[in-house]
């Protein structure tokens, strides 16, 4: 068989195979429904209603006494802020003249 022999075949097979008329294929597709976006939009709108009416109230903030709770703040490395001699820098040095001459 050859290329010519299957140009034929093809022909004779789709021969008839012409497109049906445009408003034929128009009038077969089904006719879109233009009112699901619409109900789309209020079923959004109504499920946004619900939520806002719905939903829980937050609680009050707390007052400004509530908030002043002494809390000592201790720290993992407030070791090392304690020197040798600390003591010294916390006291005001004193010169005694008697003590300081033999």
């Amino acid at each position: 068989m050859t290329d010519d022999d299957l140009r034929r075949l093809l022909a004779e097979a789709h021969g008839g195979d012409d497109p049906p008329p445009f408003h034929e294929v128009r009038a077969a597709v089904r006719p879109r429904r233009r009112w699901l976006p619409g109900l789309a939009f209020a079923a959004a709108v109504a499920v946004a209603v619900t939520w806002i009416v719905l939903r829980p109230r937050p609680a009050p903030p707390p007052s400004v006494a509530e908030l002043r709770v002494p809390v000592p703040a201790t720290y993992p490395l407030d070791f090392l802020l304690d020197v040798p001699g600390a003591d010294l820098l916390r006291t005001t040095p004193r010169f005694d003249a008697k003590e300081a001459w033999p």
